[in-house]
This record gives C-alpha cells, structure tokens and sequence, in this order.
C-alpha cells in the first residue's frame, strides 16, 4: 500500500472540478482534475505543469479509490465569523459538479439545505443602444447549486490599479445596466469606465462590475 494513502479518504461525494492525485495502480503520481464520475469511476485531466511528463495520455480513467480527491480551494466555505459569505444580487461561478463553468447572479438562499438558487447568464445577449436594458432577456435560466460549490466572481475593486484588463469583457452586475456584458475601458479612484455592449461608454462603481 503506498504510504501516501489515507485510509480515511471519503470517496462516496467525488465531484467534477475536485483535484486528483492517484496513488495506487498504474497511473500512481498522475495529477489532475476529474472531468466525470461515473459508477465508481473517474475521468482525470492531467494538471498543465504535469502534462510534460506524461506519456500515455493527458486524460486518464481510474477507480475512485486509487485516488485522493480535494475539493477547489476557492469555493465558499463555512466560517463561525461569516458564515457562507453569500448573499442575494452575489455574482458567482461555479467550480465543481454538474454545473460547473456557469455563472451567475444569487437569487435566492437556503441556509437550511445549503444551496443556491441562481439565474444564470445568457450565453448570448443581443444588445442594442436603441433598446433599454429593462427589455433585455438578462438570464437564460435559473440552476439550483450548493453553496460550497460556486466563488464569487472578481470584481473590479479587487484589483490594483493597473491596466493588464483593459479591453477585457466584464459583467455588470448591478445598477441601471444590470446584466449587460461590456468592455473594460479604465480605472480611476473608486469608479471605472466600461462600454456596455454598443452603448457609449459609461462611468461604474468598482463593486458594480465582474471581471470575466
């Protein structure tokens, strides 16, 4: 049995987005992230920095018990002093399960279950400066998610002063252009400058925009 084992491992909640490394079998040492779980199995895609030392495959399947799996380090956690540190009008991204890589806004919150219900952005918004965003069809539909398994997504304020996101898309997630998608134009002080879709370019709260 290799001495990195731990015979405590739960095997029985595995999910897509958690970190793998395997630690018994042929594929010992291979490190990844399971892309599906399946009947006490998972797909593992190797990590980018062991990929080059790979030489089979980049993409391996083994048994949910000759691995250590972790959940994302960056989802939300239960803490005595903040507890979720999630609310409603929250912009979040999910990083493990089933609907991980969708992005969203909070819309409602069930500490009892301790899940998530939230409306998910369109993958597509039609955007017209004629048109209000009032009549726009902001989300595509809503998903019901744990809480454990989304982060907040990044918003501006959170970033230093510089202009590595300059020309990158952002989400606006509150105010009158509330579920617009736009272009990150610059920072100032406590305000930023974004073009929401063909709208001209407008002035926002750091806290108002995600950065994509």
């Amino acid at each position: 049995m290799p001495t990195n084992q731990r015979p405590e491992e739960n095997h029985d909640d595995v999910q897509i987005g958690d970190s793998a490394e395997v630690v018994s079998g042929p594929h010992r040492g291979f490190i990844g992230m399971v892309e599906m779980v399946s009947s006490g199995m998972a797909s593992l895609r190797a990590a980018a920095a062991f990929i080059p030392v790979v030489l089979a495959s980049s993409c391996i399947t083994v048994p949910v018990t000759s691995a250590n799996f972790l959940p994302p380090s960056n989802a939300l956690k239960y803490s005595a002093e903040k507890g979720y540190n999630v609310r409603s009008e929250d912009a979040v991204e999910v990083v493990q399960g089933h609907w991980i890589g969708r992005r969203g806004i909070v819309r409602e919150i069930d500490l009892q279950k301790k899940m998530l219900a939230v409306n998910a952005w369109a993958n597509s918004i039609c955007i017209s400066p004629l048109l209000p965003p009032a009549h726009l069809p902001v989300y595509q539909d809503c998903f019901f998610v744990p809480i454990t398994h989304v982060v907040h997504e990044s918003v501006v304020f959170e970033f230093d002063q510089n202009r590595q996101y300059v020309g990158k898309e952002v989400i606006i997630i509150k105010g009158h252009y509330k579920g617009w998608r736009g272009t990150f134009r610059s920072i100032l002080r406590d305000t930023c400058e974004v073009t929401p879709g063909n709208a001209p370019i407008s002035i926002f709260k750091k806290r108002d925009v995600a950065v994509r």
